[in-house]
């Protein structure tokens, strides 16, 4: 699952980046060459967010789901054991209240668990901690998805 932001980012990356050549590249290359990169870790970083994650940290615990979800994991190809890791992450993260993966992991079991993903996205658009977060949610609550 790609966002926006990461559309963004990926393009402002890319205008960043000398390596793009005269050569725009299509969005769906601007995002799989480029969130990879955003969200890799090196082996140190990876191991010291483990750390933090099993310690509590929400923070660290949502950089891990990013980089499993995004980055591909140890060897960057995104494969089933990367997205376990990743769902793992991801559930702990929100398991401790961190608002962008409630947000995240409710939009992505929302054909899975309607009402709960519902109930959590209408909570965020009423009280989440940023406007962007409350729009964010608010949109998806208007998905079909959603309508149970």
């Amino acid at each position: 699952m790609f966002g926006i932001r990461h559309v963004v980012l990926a393009g402002l990356l890319c205008g960043l980046n000398s390596g793009c050549g005269d050569r725009q590249p299509t969005v769906e290359e601007t995002v799989f060459e480029s969130t990879g990169t955003v969200y890799a870790l090196s082996s140190a970083d990876r191991d010291q967010l483990v750390l933090r994650a099993r310690k509590g940290d929400a923070e660290a615990a949502y950089r891990l789901w990013q980089y499993y979800d995004f980055a591909g994991g140890e060897d960057g190809i995104p494969d089933a054991s990367d997205k376990s890791n990743a769902r793992h992450w991801l559930e702990a993260a929100a398991s401790r209240g961190h608002e962008f993966a409630l947000f995240d992991l409710a939009v992505i079991t929302a054909e899975v668990d309607c009402r709960q993903s519902r109930d959590v996205l209408q909570r965020l658009s009423r009280r989440g901690s940023t406007q962007a977060l409350r729009s964010s949610a608010s949109s998806w609550l208007q998905e079909p998805v959603l309508r149970c």
